[in-house]
C-alpha cells in the first residue's frame, strides 16, 4: 500500500515538473526564434537609392539674342511604350524551424499528456484505506485541473498562446475525468448527480472555447463529453444509465451546434452527430426500449440536427456537403429508429410516421430553395423526402401495389421537376422509377410464385403494375418532347431510351403472363407440361417485333425499331434451336401442316418476308445499314421455311403413319429430295418474277444441295425402284428449271439492253 501511495504522489509531482520543463523550453525556443529574426533583419541590404540632386534653373545659360541660332520647328517625338516596372524579387521561403516545433509544440503536448495521464492514473488507483483514498483523490485531481486552467489562462493571452490553449483543454479533460472517477471508481456521487455535473463541465469547456476562440478546446470538450458516458456504460451496463445518457446527449448536441454556429466551426456539429449516432445505436442494440422517454430523447437529437442547417452560415464546398450529409443521415436514421419504436402500433403508425417525415423534409427543401437557392442542403432534403416516401410505400401497401405506389411517386417527382425546371427533382424521380422497374422485372412476375385458382391472365396485380410503369415511361418520353426547353442536353440524349425500355418491359410482362398461363393450366387443371409453350413464346415475340418495327417505319423513328429487331432475333434463335433439337417429336396430336411447330415457323418466315419487303420500299430516310437488311431478311425467311418444310416431311412419315415402318425411311428420303427440288425451283421462279438476283442465287444453292443429296445419299440408301424414281424426277425438274432459267435470263438481259 505504501508503494501505491508513493507512486501516486510521484505521478502527481511529475505533472508540475513536466509543466515547468515545458514552460522553460517554450520560452527558450521563443527567445531563439526572436534572435534569429533579428540577425536576418540586420543582414538585409538596403534597397532604396539616394535621390539625385535637382539642377537649378539659373544654371542654364542662354546665348545672346544676336548669335542665337535659329530654332528649328519642333518634331513630334515617337511615343515610346512604357517600360515595365521591374518585378519585385520573390521572397525567400523560410526554412522550417524544427527546433522551435520540437521545443515549443511537441514538448508542450508531451508535458500536458504526462500531466493528464499522471492525474488520470492517480484518480483511478485504489488506495484502500489510505488517507488519500476517495474524496482526497478527487480533490487533488480538481486541484491539478485548476492549476492547468490558471496557468493556461495566464499564458493564452501572451506569446505562449499555444501552450495556454493546450493547458485549458487539458483542464476541461481533467474535470471530466474527476467527475467520472467520483461516480465510477469511488462511488461518491449518484447517477442523478453525475450527468448534471458533466453538463456543467461541458458548459465550462464551451465557454472557454468561445472566450479564447479555440477550436482545440471545443474539440477536447466534445470528445470528453461523449467519451465519459461511453466508459460509464462499459463499467455499469444498466438501463438507468441509458435513461440518463439519452437526455444528456440532447443537451451536448445543442451545445455543440450553438458553439459551432457562434464561431463558424462546421466540424463541431458533425462530430457531435456522429458521436450521438454511435451512442444511440449501441443503446438500441443492447436494450431496445419502446417507451415515451426514449422516443422523446431521440426525437430531441433529431430536431437539433434538423434545425441546424437553417441556422448555420455559409461555408466552403466541403463543409456544405458535410452539413447536407448530416441532414440526410439524420432523417433516415431517425425514420429507421421510429419504425422500430412503433412496431407495436402496426403498419398504420409506421407508415403514417414515414409519410409525415417525408412531408416535413419536402417542405424543408422548398423553404431552403426559396431562401438560399440550389445548395446541397436543399437538394439532399428533397432526396431525403423522396427516400422516406419510398420507404413508406411498402409499409402501407403490399404486393403489386408497392410497384404502383412507387410509380405514382416517381411520376409526381418528375412532373414537379418539369414544371419547376428543377433537375434535382427529375433526377430523384428517375431514381425512384429505376427502383420500381427493378421490382417490375424481377419481383412482380407471376411465374415466380405458385399460381392459384384466382389467376386471370392480363387481369392481375403484377401485370397491371407493369402496365403502370410502362405508361409512366411513355409519358416521360412525351413530356420530354413537350418540355424540351426545360431540360439539360444530357437529358435530351436519353429521351429515346424511355421508349425503348417501355417497349421491352411490355414484351417482358406479356412473356411472363404467357408462362404463368401455362403454369396455371398445369397446377389447376392438371394439364401436363406442354413442351411447345416456347413456340407460343416465339409467336408472341414475332408479333411484338413485327408490330414494333412496322410502327417505327411508319413513324420514321429509329429507337422504336431497334427493340423490334432484337425481338425477332430472339424468336428466330428460339425457333431454330427448337426445330433442330426437338422438332415435332413431342407434339401429342400430330396433324400434317396444321401443327404448332410448322405454323409457328411459317408465321415467323412470313413476318421476315413482310419486313424485308417493307424495308425495301421504305423512304430514303433510313440509314444505309438498315436499308441493307432487306436482302438478309428475305434470305433468312426462305431458309427458315426450307428447314420447316424439310422437318414437316420427315415428321409426316414418322408420326403420320404413312406406309409400313420398313418403307418409311425410303419414302421420306425420296419425298424429301423431290420437295427440295420443287422448293428450289419455286425460289428461282420467284427470283425471276421479282427480278431479285440474291433470291435466284439462293435457289440455285438449294438446287445444288438437292443434286448432292441425290448423288451422294439417295444413290446409296434407296432401293432400286426409289433410286430410279429419284433420278428421273430430279432430271425432269432440272431440265424444267434450266429451260425457265434460260428464257427468263434472256428476257432480263433484253430488258437491260
Amino acid at each position: 500500500m505504501e508503494l501505491l501511495v508513493i507512486l501516486g504522489v510521484l505521478f502527481v509531482l511529475a505533472g508540475p515538473v513536466g509543466l515547468i520543463v515545458a514552460i522553460v523550453a517554450y520560452r527558450r525556443a521563443g527567445k531563439l526564434r526572436r534572435e534569429m529574426w533579428e540577425m536576418l533583419a540586420q543582414q538585409a541590404p538596403a534597397t532604396e537609392a539616394a535621390p539625385s540632386a535637382p539642377v537649378a534653373e539659373s544654371a542654364v545659360i542662354s546665348p545672346p539674342p544676336a548669335v542665337r541660332p535659329p530654332v528649328p520647328a519642333p518634331v513630334a517625338a515617337r511615343p515610346q511604350p512604357p517600360k515595365a516596372a521591374p518585378a519585385a524579387p520573390r521572397p525567400k521561403r523560410q526554412a522550417v524551424d524544427f527546433e522551435s516545433i520540437l521545443g515549443g509544440q511537441w514538448l508542450t503536448w508531451a508535458g500536458i499528456l504526462a500531466l493528464f495521464f499522471g492525474t488520470a492514473f492517480f484518480l483511478g488507483v485504489d488506495l484502500g484505506e489510505g488517507g488519500l483514498s476517495g474524496l482526497p483523490q478527487i480533490l487533488i485531481g480538481l486541484a491539478v485541473a485548476a492549476v492547468f486552467g490558471f496557468v493556461g489562462h495566464r499564458l493564452s493571452s501572451r506569446a505562449e498562446r499555444f501552450l495556454g490553449l493546450g493547458l485549458l483543454g487539458g483542464a476541461v479533460a481533467l474535470l471530466f475525468l474527476a467527475m467520472f472517477a467520483a461516480y465510477g471508481f469511488h462511488h461518491l456521487v449518484p447517477l442523478v448527480v453525475v450527468f448534471p455535473l458533466l453538463l456543467v463541465v461541458a458548459t465550462v469547456g464551451a465557454l472557454l472555447a468561445l472566450n479564447r476562440d479555440s477550436l482545440t478546446i471545443a474539440s477536447l470538450t466534445l470528445v470528453g463529453a461523449f467519451l465519459t458516458p461511453v466508459v460509464m456504460l462499459g463499467l455499469n451496463n444498466d438501463a438507468s444509465v441509458y435513461d440518463a445518457v439519452l437526455p444528456y446527449i440532447v443537451a451536448v448536441n445543442v451545445g455543440a451546434v450553438l458553439v459551432g454556429l457562434r464561431r463558424g466551426w462546421a466540424g463541431l456539429p458533425l462530430g457531435a452527430f456522429i458521436s450521438s449516432l454511435l451512442l444511440v445505436t449501441s443503446w438500441w442494440n443492447w436494450q431496445p426500449r419502446q417507451d415515451l422517454w426514449s422516443f422523446l430523447s431521440v426525437s430531441g437529437s433529431w430536431l437539433v440536427f434538423a434545425a441546424a442547417p437553417w441556422l448555420q452560415r455559409e461555408a466552403t464546398r466541403f463543409w456544405s456537403l458535410a452539413r447536407a450529409g448530416v441532414l440526410t443521415a439524420n432523417g433516415l436514421f431517425y425514420a429507421l429508429f421510429c419504425h422500430e419504436m412503433l412496431t407495436a402500433g402496426g403498419t398504420g403508425a409506421q407508415g403514417g410516421m414515414l409519410v409525415g417525415l417525408a412531408m416535413i423534409y419536402y417542405t424543408m427543401s422548398i423553404q431552403m430553395k426559396s431562401r438560399r437557392g440550389e445548395d446541397p442542403a436543399s437538394r439532399l432534403a428533397h432526396t431525403t423526402a423522396a427516400a422516406l416516401a419510398l420507404m413508406a410505400v411498402p409499409v402501407l401497401l403490399d404486393a403489386a401495389w408497392v410497384t404502383i405506389g412507387w410509380t405514382v411517386l416517381a411520376g409526381i417527382l418528375l412532373m414537379s421537376g418539369l414544371r419547376e425546371k428543377d433537375f434535382w427533382q427529375r433526377a430523384t424521380g428517375l431514381a425512384v422509377l429505376v427502383i420500381g422497374m427493378f421490382r417490375v422485372a424481377f419481383l412482380d412476375v407471376p411465374s415466380s410464385r405458385d399460381t392459384v385458382k384466382g389467376f386471370l391472365p392480363l387481369i392481375n396485380g403484377d401485370f397491371l403494375a407493369g402496365l403502370a410503369a410502362v405508361g409512366l415511361m411513355g409519358w416521360i418520353f412525351w413530356a420530354y418532347h413537350r418540355y424540351e426547353d426545360r431540360l439539360r442536353p444530357a437529358e435530351l440524349k436519353w429521351r429515346s431510351s424511355f421508349l425503348v425500355v417501355a417497349i421491352s418491359t411490355l414484351v417482358w410482362k406479356l412473356s411472363a403472363e404467357l408462362a404463368a398461363y401455362f403454369q396455371w393450366r398445369q397446377n389447376v387443371h392438371g394439364v401436363e407440361a406442354e413442351p411447345d409453350q416456347w413456340l407460343w413464346m416465339a409467336l408472341l415475340w414475332t408479333a411484338c417485333g413485327l408490330a414494333t418495327i412496322l410502327t417505327g417505319l411508319r413513324t420514321r423513328y429509329l429507337p422504336v425499331r431497334r427493340p423490334g429487331y432484337v425481338f425477332l432475333s430472339v424468336a428466330l434463335a428460339g425457333t431454330v434451336l427448337f426445330s433442330l433439337g426437338q422438332g415435332v417429336d413431342l407434339v401429342q396430336a400430330y396433324r400434317p401442316i396444321f401443327n404448332l411447330p410448322f405454323l409457328q415457323g411459317a408465321v415467323l418466315a412470313a413476318a421476315l418476308g413482310v419486313l424485308a419487303w417493307r424495308v425495301k420500299r421504305s423512304p430514303s430516310d433510313l440509314g444505309p445499314t438498315e436499308r441493307s437488311l432487306s436482302t438478309p431478311l428475305m434470305l433468312v425467311a426462305i431458309l427458315l421455311m426450307f428447314v420447316k418444310v424439310s422437318l414437316e416431311v420427315l415428321a409426316y412419315f414418322k408420326l403420320g403413319g404413312a406406309g409400313a415402318a420398313a418403307n418409311q425411311v425410303l419414302k421420306s428420303q425420296l419425298t424429301l429430295s423431290m420437295v427440295w427440288g420443287l422448293y428450289a425451283g419455286v425460289v428461282i421462279a420467284v427470283g425471276f418474277a421479282r427480278r431479285f438476283k440474291p433470291v435466284r442465287l439462293l435457289g440455285m444453292s438449294l438446287l445444288g444441295l438437292t443434286v448432292l443429296k441425290v448423288f451422294l445419299v439417295d444413290m446409296q440408301s434407296l432401293a432400286r425402284g426409289y433410286r430410279i424414281a429419284a433420278f428421273v424426277a430430279l432430271g425432269v425438274l432440272l431440265l424444267g428449271i434450266s429451260l425457265l432459267y434460260q428464257r427468263e435470263r434472256r428476257s432480263e438481259l433484253e430488258v437491260e439492253e
